[in-house]
């Protein structure tokens, strides 16, 4: 996304359609898949030595919805961690 958002809590931007996602060991790939795509996500990137992958979510654009997506990955018990993707320095060209 070109668009990033400013998280009130923090003040830290956001980017509005990314997450990481941490599965628990031994998650199978099936699991993770539906787990992803129940929380209307779609996976764009892994790192599977770390276990995470990164991940493109729908939504509205604000920092609520992402915060309110990372809770709905973290009512399952498969998910080990779900975090916003944080831009710590924003340029303006």
């Amino acid at each position: 996304s070109d668009s990033l958002v400013r998280d009130p809590v923090t003040g830290k931007w956001l980017c509005p359609d990314r997450l990481t996602v941490g599965f628990v060991d031994g998650t199978p790939p099936t699991r993770i898949e539906e787990i992803v795509a129940a929380d209307g996500a779609t996976i764009r990137g892994s790192n599977l030595s770390l276990g995470s992958f990164r991940l493109q979510i729908l939504g509205d654009g604000t920092a609520e919805q992402v915060w309110a997506t990372i809770a709905a990955f973290k009512a399952s018990p498969e998910v080990k961690y779900a975090e916003p993707f944080v831009i710590e320095t924003r340029i303006n060209y």
